[in-house]
C-alpha cells in the first residue's frame, strides 16, 4: 500500500505551493491513490507492504 498526503483548494482540485519551504502538509490522506479509503475484511491475519509516499509526514 503506497499512502501519501494531499492538500486540495475550495475547489477540489490538488494544491501545492512551490514557495513554501516549511514542508508540504495534505488535508486528506491517500492509499493508492485513492482518498481515504475504505475496506471491509474479514478477522485473519494479513501481511501488508507499505511505502510511506508522503513528502513530509511520516
Amino acid at each position: 500500500m503506497v499512502f501519501a498526503d494531499k492538500h486540495f483548494d475550495s475547489n477540489g482540485l490538488l494544491f501545492f505551493d512551490q514557495f513554501d519551504l516549511d514542508g508540504f502538509l495534505g488535508d486528506k490522506f491517500t492509499v493508492n491513490g485513492k482518498i481515504q479509503p475504505f475496506f471491509r475484511v474479514a478477522r485473519r491475519k494479513y501481511r501488508f507492504r507499505f511505502l510511506n509516499a508522503g513528502p513530509s509526514r511520516f
